[in-house]
């Protein structure tokens, strides 16, 4: 398996948009997109905030209602490292090396 730097996971579930935004992520990404896995999932119970895209190890949900927040989220959280806290839904924190 290649190495990644994140992991993109996109709601695809039920009426999201998943699906499109995943196959925009690669564009989108360019050159990063070998350093940057992509993947589908099922529908992961947030449909009000949706469609979703999650980025991983950060542990950060999004709210991605289309490319234009997918391009600032890919731009300044996957490649610049920062959180793009407009559009967070949740973000995971680690206390004592414990995921809480």
């Amino acid at each position: 398996m290649k190495e990644y730097t994140r992991h993109l996971l996109f709601c695809d579930g039920g009426d999201c948009k998943g699906k499109d935004l995943m196959k925009a992520a690669r564009k989108l990404l360019g050159k990063d997109s070998v350093h940057v896995k992509r993947s589908g999932v099922g529908c992961l119970g947030q449909c009000n905030k949706g469609p979703l895209v999650l980025v991983y190890p950060d542990g950060v949900w999004y709210e991605c209602e289309n490319e234009k927040t997918l391009r600032k989220i890919i731009k300044q959280h996957v490649q610049g490292g920062e959180v793009v806290k407009k559009h967070v839904v949740y973000q995971m924190t680690v206390k004592n090396g414990k995921n809480r």
